[in-house]
Parts: C-alpha cells; sequence; structure tokens
C-alpha cells in the first residue's frame, strides 16, 4: 500500500453549462436602499463549467416580474470562462423585492444541466424618513380666560426606524 497514491481531476462537461456564480447588490443595508433616491449598483458572473465555449449567450435581470437590464456575451469560453453585468437601478416601489438574473432563460442553449442557470437575492426597499406625525389636541373648544386647558400631542411613528428622545 506505500505505493499508491491518489489524484483529483476534475472532468468538465461535454456541453457548456452556465451558473450564475457571483451575484452582488452595492448599498443595502440597514435604512437603504430607499425608494426613488438610493441607486444601488447589480453586477452579475455568468461562468461557463462546460468544456466548449457558449456562443450568443443571453443574461437578464429582473425586478420580480419586470425586466430591468439583460446583456448578451458573444462567446462564453469553457473551463471558466466567464461574462459579467452591471447595472444601476433606483428602486421604484418600497418593500420586498426579488431580484433573479437568469443565464441562457429562453433554453436556447445546449447544456449539460440547465437547473444552475438562475439565482435570486431578496432586497428590502425602504420609504423615505419622514414617517414621523404630530397630533395636537385640547380639552375643549371654548376656552375662557382663566379656565383650565388641558393640551395633549400624539407623536406617532409611520416610518421603519425606531426614534427615540423625541
Amino acid at each position: 500500500y506505500n505505493n499508491v497514491r491518489y489524484t483529483y481531476l476534475w472532468v468538465y462537461p461535454p456541453e457548456p453549462d452556465l451558473v450564475i456564480s457571483h451575484f452582488y447588490i452595492s448599498n443595502v443595508h440597514l435604512g437603504s436602499p430607499v425608494v426613488g433616491e438610493t441607486q444601488v449598483t447589480i453586477t452579475i458572473y455568468v461562468r461557463n463549467d462546460g468544456y466548449p465555449p457558449a456562443h450568443d449567450v443571453l443574461l437578464e435581470l429582473y425586478d420580480d416580474a419586470t425586466l430591468i437590464g439583460s446583456v448578451v456575451f458573444p462567446s462564453i469560453s469553457g473551463m471558466g470562462g466567464t461574462g459579467a453585468m452591471s447595472i444601476r437601478y433606483v428602486f421604484p416601489t418600497p418593500g420586498y423585492h426579488t431580484i433573479t438574473a437568469r443565464a441562457d432563460p429562453n433554453n436556447s442553449i445546449d447544456e449539460w444541466s440547465e437547473s444552475n442557470n438562475n439565482a435570486s437575492k431578496v432586497v428590502f426597499v425602504y420609504v423615505p424618513y419622514n414617517g414621523v406625525t404630530v397630533d395636537i389636541h385640547t380639552s375643549t373648544h371654548n376656552t375662557l380666560i382663566g379656565s383650565t386647558v388641558t393640551i395633549g400631542a400624539t407623536v406617532s411613528n409611520n416610518g421603519y426606524f425606531t426614534l427615540c428622545n423625541i
């Protein structure tokens, strides 16, 4: 047994195999992005894990069901070749958004696996910070000189952040 040696080989599939290898969204943290204001940069890398090159590779990017960007790569070489797409985007509505990247969305390229062509990320988009309202009210409408009047104020926070010391 002391004359035995092992080695590992990576065997590339005989067809192209497009994979979303990296998917980045910038400016996403607590309080950001803000609807209609914060510009994010979305960057996607498509890698070909197959042996032969893939030609006319379509990459599409969606915000939920809305197409927000696309690019066609004339060729992505095999054995780990990549293509990259980067767009700037401002979210049009608040709430949760699913950003989805789809390589070869129409399955027009004969691939080793069609199951690894998509990747998604969920982003929460905030409303602008103007959710504080103050409502002032009194105990009576007809006040006489020398009478006692109670004045109250109700402060409401309709935004997404906790406020202190108001």
